[in-house]
């Protein structure tokens, strides 16, 4: 991850707690299918709600998915 998008995504994080927002992000290098960083902000329990939310979107986003291959498939059957 280059460094202009370390410092933005700092940044957010920065913003976020002096805002009272609650973040849950993670980023993955995609070369070597890896997570770059994970970042969170706010309690514990906003937390929670944030990754319930956005992982009953993703469950949404991979069943819609149309691609069969065998990355894909896995990921939908698990």
């Amino acid at each position: 991850m280059n460094e202009k998008i370390q410092n933005l995504l700092m940044e957010l994080v920065k913003e976020c707690q002096k805002g009272e927002v609650a973040l849950v992000l993670a980023t993955v290098d995609p070369e070597r299918m890896e997570p770059s960083s994970v970042l969170l902000a706010g309690s514990l329990p906003e937390q929670a709600i944030a990754f319930n939310e956005l992982f009953e979107k993703f469950k949404e986003e991979a069943l819609a998915h149309d691609c069969n291959c065998p990355q894909c498939k896995q990921i939908k059957e698990a």
